[in-house]
């Protein structure tokens, strides 16, 4: 191997790092740089360049989070709740200990809540469960939430309707 692999692999990652775009636009070449310095990290796991890899690694993941909230959110804007709700499920999944973890399950509970609102009825028991369901997970996680008096809102309004039974119509 060349005297100057280890600078090599490190400057793949750096120059890409540098190419990396806002968090708004595609984020393929971030995803090459996390690759390239990660690779780094592992091949020279012992050297000075370690730390600043790291720390541009999480920098970068930093990014895709920020990428994916404001994906998940764009739908949530548009009261695209079906859409919502499977975005903010998404992005919860692939960034667990994200930094808008409460605002992104509070986002998902309102979406399930509003979905289940507009629903037909057929569909409207299962999407209420749903959204009561998430308003259990979100007030447990989060109990001092700023959000706390619109979860307990949507908790109300769902109880009632899950208990409400549609009269039946006698048509003659």
């Amino acid at each position: 191997m060349s005297e100057y692999a280890e600078e090599a692999y490190f400057m793949d990652g750096y120059c890409s790092y540098l190419m990396s775009p806002k968090s708004r636009l595609d984020q393929t070449v971030t995803h090459e740089a996390i690759d390239a310095l990660q690779l780094y990290v592992n091949l020279y796991p012992f050297n000075d360049r370690v730390d600043e890899a790291n720390r541009l690694i999480d920098e970068m993941n930093d990014k895709l989070v920020y990428k994916a909230y404001l994906s998940a959110k764009l739908y949530y804007d548009f009261d695209n709740y079906k859409a919502a709700v499977i975005a903010l499920t998404n992005c919860l999944s692939l960034y667990p200990d994200s930094k808008y973890r409460e605002e992104l399950m509070f986002m998902l509970l309102e979406s399930k809540y509003n979905l289940a609102i507009g629903s037909v009825y057929d569909k409207r028991q299962e999407r209420l469960s749903s959204a009561l369901d998430e308003y259990f997970t979100f007030v447990d996680e989060f109990p001092e939430s700023k959000h706390k008096r619109d979860a307990e809102k949507f908790y109300k309004v769902t109880a009632e309707m899950l208990n409400y039974k549609p009269e039946e119509t006698n048509i003659n």
